[in-house]
């Protein structure tokens, strides 16, 4: 197995990011989802863009929701993703009003939760793999053992 230099000390950084993103994203998400909810000057401000008190309730308790759930591994990775998608639409609805200045917060949010996402899968995957290769790799010297001995 060939090692590089450097590539623990880069597997260790990527993992404390990850550490740090998630409940970081889930403490904006939950602070915007509470907000959402229950800031008056929140729901003044969405009705003078011509959003709903329906669609106001559903983005906060989808926000509360997606916060919750980001605190969960299992639920992590797709969770930031789906999130990531649905607040990129409502990014492109507000350049679509003409809120150009107010789309960028959550074109902003939307790109770190599906890259978020993505990269929790990755890892996922690739310690998965990494497991397979070492038990193929035990198996096949398991075998060889068992094949030398009389």
């Amino acid at each position: 197995m060939t090692t590089y230099p450097g590539t623990a000390s880069r597997r260790r950084a990527a993992r404390l990011v990850l550490a740090v993103v998630g409940p970081a994203l889930a403490a904006v998400l939950l602070a915007l989802g509470f907000g959402l909810l229950f800031d008056p000057r929140a729901a003044g401000d969405l009705a003078r863009m011509g959003i709903g008190p329906g669609l106001r309730v559903l983005l906060g308790v989808s926000h509360l929701a997606g916060g919750v759930a980001l605190l969960a591994p299992s639920l992590a990775e797709p969770v930031s993703i789906l999130l990531g998608l649905g607040v990129s639409g409502m990014a492109v609805y507000l350049f679509a009003l003409g809120q150009g200045v107010m789309a960028g917060g959550p074109a902003l949010t939307a790109v770190v939760l599906v890259a978020f996402g993505v990269s929790r899968g990755l890892r996922q995957r690739a310690a998965e793999l990494s497991w397979r290769r070492m038990l193929e790799r035990f198996g096949e010297q398991a075998d060889a053992d068992a094949s030398r001995e009389p």
